[in-house]
């Protein structure tokens, strides 16, 4: 599992959920201005320009931070246009997609039932460990691609 360090002043607009519920979404993009002039203007989100994380995937330059009501998530910005067409968060083989994380209020107990299930994990992240929380990414027993995304602990 990785650890990354956030600086101090960033705090993660998240809301709160129960578990089982879509938390969080990754939009691959290759142009960070022109998907959040199409998504403030479209769908009226909340940019958190401020509020940047290096990319941990093959593929991948930065995440950058958005909020829509109970939605959190970010634009996974590539690093290179012909990544397009290939989501570096999943393999250098499959299509670009939006990808979802569903919440869990159990982090490791959830990645070990994914394996128990017949599921794998593809990756597993402490997000700026006490601030954005933990994300995991599955493979699950049908070969589809999601998260799960455990929030950091209030108080």
């Amino acid at each position: 599992m990785t650890a990354l360090v956030a600086p101090e002043y960033q705090e993660l607009p998240c809301a709160t959920h129960p578990p089982g519920e879509i938390g969080w979404v990754n939009i691959p993009v290759t142009n960070l201005d022109r998907a959040i002039s199409f998504y403030t203007k479209v769908f009226d989100w909340e940019m958190h320009p401020e509020m940047e994380a290096p990319g941990h995937s093959e593929g991948v330059t930065t995440h950058h931070l958005f909020r829509r009501g109970n939605l959190s998530g970010c634009f996974t910005v590539l690093d290179d246009p012909e990544h397009h067409g290939k989501a570096a968060h999943v393999s250098s083989t499959a299509s670009a997609a939006i990808a979802f994380y569903l919440l869990s209020d159990d982090y490791d107990g959830t990645l070990k039932k994914v394996v128990e299930h017949g599921g794998k994990v593809k990756n597993s992240i402490v997000l700026f460990e006490g601030t954005w929380g933990s994300i995991g990414e599955i493979v699950d027993s049908e070969g589809n691609f999601l998260g799960v995304w455990t929030p950091p602990k209030k108080g």
